[in-house]
Protein backbone atom coordinates (compact mmCIF):
# COMPACT_ATOMS: atom_id res chain seq x y z
CA UNK A 1 0.00 0.00 0.00
CA UNK A 2 1.49 3.21 -1.17
CA UNK A 3 1.36 6.31 0.94
CA UNK A 4 -1.49 8.00 -0.89
CA UNK A 5 -3.61 4.84 -0.75
CA UNK A 6 -3.11 5.57 2.94
CA UNK A 7 -4.06 8.85 2.89
CA UNK A 8 -6.93 8.37 0.84
CA UNK A 9 -8.02 5.25 3.05
CA UNK A 10 -8.13 7.47 6.40
CA UNK A 11 -9.32 10.42 5.07
CA UNK A 12 -12.27 8.26 3.73
CA UNK A 13 -12.62 6.54 7.37
CA UNK A 14 -12.20 9.84 9.13
CA UNK A 15 -13.89 12.61 7.51
CA UNK A 16 -13.60 14.95 10.05
CA UNK A 17 -10.13 14.51 11.17
CA UNK A 18 -7.38 17.45 10.75
CA UNK A 19 -4.91 17.04 8.56
CA UNK A 20 -2.64 17.12 11.66
CA UNK A 21 -4.27 13.96 12.79
CA UNK A 22 -4.27 12.30 9.12
CA UNK A 23 -0.79 12.94 8.87
CA UNK A 24 0.27 11.19 12.37
CA UNK A 25 -1.82 8.58 11.43
CA UNK A 26 -0.23 7.93 8.29
CA UNK A 27 3.27 8.48 8.64
CA UNK A 28 2.58 11.08 5.65
CA UNK A 29 3.63 14.69 5.92
CA UNK A 30 1.31 17.56 6.31
CA UNK A 31 1.36 18.88 2.69
CA UNK A 32 0.93 15.72 0.81
CA UNK A 33 -2.24 15.06 3.40
CA UNK A 34 -3.48 18.34 2.27
CA UNK A 35 -2.06 17.96 -1.69
CA UNK A 36 -4.25 14.50 -1.30
CA UNK A 37 -7.22 16.29 -0.12
CA UNK A 38 -7.00 18.64 -2.99
CA UNK A 39 -6.97 15.81 -5.47
CA UNK A 40 -3.56 16.56 -6.50
CA UNK A 41 -1.76 13.43 -5.54
CA UNK A 42 1.70 13.43 -3.78
CA UNK A 43 3.71 16.03 -4.61
CA UNK A 44 7.50 14.92 -5.42
CA UNK A 45 9.22 14.11 -2.05
CA UNK A 46 12.83 16.42 -2.13
CA UNK A 47 15.51 13.71 -2.18
CA UNK A 48 17.67 14.58 1.43
CA UNK A 49 21.28 15.95 0.22
CA UNK A 50 23.03 13.72 2.14
CA UNK A 51 24.55 10.31 0.54
CA UNK A 52 22.70 7.14 2.38
CA UNK A 53 24.39 5.02 4.48
CA UNK A 54 25.75 2.08 3.10
CA UNK A 55 24.21 -1.18 4.67
CA UNK A 56 25.44 -2.74 8.10
CA UNK A 57 27.39 -5.54 6.63
CA UNK A 58 29.68 -2.97 5.05
CA UNK A 59 30.35 -0.98 8.06
CA UNK A 60 31.39 -3.98 9.83
CA UNK A 61 35.15 -3.25 10.53
CA UNK A 62 36.19 -5.21 13.11
CA UNK A 63 37.43 -3.01 15.90
CA UNK A 64 41.39 -3.51 17.08
CA UNK A 65 42.30 -5.79 19.46
CA UNK A 66 41.94 -3.76 22.55
CA UNK A 67 42.88 -5.57 26.39
CA UNK A 68 39.55 -6.45 28.52
CA UNK A 69 39.32 -5.68 32.23
CA UNK A 70 37.45 -8.41 33.95
CA UNK A 71 34.76 -6.89 35.93
CA UNK A 72 34.32 -10.08 38.36
CA UNK A 73 34.55 -8.26 42.14
CA UNK A 74 35.03 -4.82 40.57
CA UNK A 75 32.78 -1.89 42.66
CA UNK A 76 31.45 0.22 39.02
CA UNK A 77 31.29 3.92 39.22
CA UNK A 78 29.44 5.94 37.13
CA UNK A 79 32.38 8.63 37.42
CA UNK A 80 35.47 9.37 38.50
CA UNK A 81 35.82 10.21 41.79
CA UNK A 82 36.17 13.68 42.78
CA UNK A 83 38.20 12.78 46.07
CA UNK A 84 41.66 13.39 45.22
CA UNK A 85 42.20 15.28 48.63
CA UNK A 86 42.06 12.26 50.70
CA UNK A 87 45.72 11.12 49.25
CA UNK A 88 47.04 14.53 50.10
CA UNK A 89 45.94 14.38 53.09
CA UNK A 90 46.89 11.36 54.25
CA UNK A 91 50.50 12.84 52.93
CA UNK A 92 50.92 15.21 55.20
CA UNK A 93 53.39 14.59 58.22
CA UNK A 94 51.81 13.25 61.21
CA UNK A 95 52.11 15.41 64.39
CA UNK A 96 52.60 18.49 62.48
CA UNK A 97 49.76 21.33 61.61
CA UNK A 98 50.24 23.00 58.18
CA UNK A 99 48.18 26.25 57.91
CA UNK A 100 45.19 26.38 55.75
CA UNK A 101 46.01 29.59 53.60
CA UNK A 102 49.20 28.53 53.32
CA UNK A 103 48.41 24.58 52.33
CA UNK A 104 45.26 25.94 50.16
CA UNK A 105 48.37 28.18 47.75
CA UNK A 106 50.40 25.29 47.68
CA UNK A 107 48.09 22.44 46.25
CA UNK A 108 46.07 25.14 44.54
CA UNK A 109 42.60 25.17 45.79
CA UNK A 110 40.36 27.41 47.76
CA UNK A 111 40.69 27.97 51.38
CA UNK A 112 36.82 26.81 51.77
CA UNK A 113 37.47 23.40 49.85
CA UNK A 114 40.71 22.21 51.68
CA UNK A 115 38.86 22.90 54.68
CA UNK A 116 35.65 21.04 53.73
CA UNK A 117 37.85 18.31 52.75
CA UNK A 118 39.91 18.53 55.61
CA UNK A 119 36.50 18.47 57.82
CA UNK A 120 35.21 15.51 55.86
CA UNK A 121 38.85 13.38 56.66
CA UNK A 122 38.60 14.37 60.57
CA UNK A 123 41.84 16.65 59.61
CA UNK A 124 40.97 20.03 60.58
CA UNK A 125 42.17 21.62 63.54
CA UNK A 126 42.24 24.68 65.41
CA UNK A 127 45.30 26.13 67.43
CA UNK A 128 45.45 29.21 69.59
CA UNK A 129 47.93 31.17 67.85
CA UNK A 130 47.48 34.39 70.29
CA UNK A 131 45.72 34.36 73.47
CA UNK A 132 41.83 33.97 72.28
CA UNK A 133 43.03 33.66 68.42
CA UNK A 134 42.37 30.56 67.05
CA UNK A 135 43.91 29.54 63.35
CA UNK A 136 42.63 26.49 61.78
CA UNK A 137 45.29 24.41 60.36
CA UNK A 138 45.18 20.97 58.51
CA UNK A 139 46.82 18.00 59.97
CA UNK A 140 47.23 14.07 59.03
CA UNK A 141 43.78 12.05 59.29
CA UNK A 142 45.56 10.41 61.92
CA UNK A 143 47.10 12.60 64.12
CA UNK A 144 45.58 12.25 67.80
CA UNK A 145 43.14 15.19 68.67
CA UNK A 146 43.66 17.07 71.47
CA UNK A 147 46.80 18.64 73.20
CA UNK A 148 49.72 18.13 71.01
CA UNK A 149 52.87 18.08 72.77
Amino acid sequence: MTLEEKIRGCIERHPDWDTKRISNATGGMKAEVEAVRRGEGLPPRHESPFAPLPPAAALSVHPPKVKAIPLAGVHLLSKKPVDLMKGRLYGLERGMGYPVPDLARAWGVSEETLKTHAKNHKALAYVEATPGEYVPIVVHPETPKGDLL
